[in-house]
């Protein structure tokens, strides 16, 4: 959702063939657009931030890694769970 936000900026000015003429046009924007295109990037940096954090909680820092690319994670039972 976060990525809507840099995709919209262009096509609302006119379209992706018309970025080249975005440099003319940005002035002449309205204060909040360059607020929510900020707020849009330190969601996204945010975003990458816990994500690649949450990637490393595991038993090894790669535990997940593996987990992901393979398949397949080890998990352990209680004794209560197994029954």
């Amino acid at each position: 959702m976060v990525d809507c936000v840099f995709f919209l900026d262009p096509v609302r000015l006119g379209g992706f063939g018309q970025l080249h003429r975005l440099a003319d046009v940005r002035p002449q924007l309205p204060f909040r657009q360059p607020v929510v295109d900020i707020l849009g990037a330190f969601a996204l940096l945010a975003f990458t931030i816990i994500h690649v954090y949450m990637t490393t909680t595991g038993h090894t820092p790669t535990s997940h890694i593996k987990a992901m690319i393979t398949g397949w994670d080890e998990v352990e039972v209680d004794d209560i769970e197994a029954s």
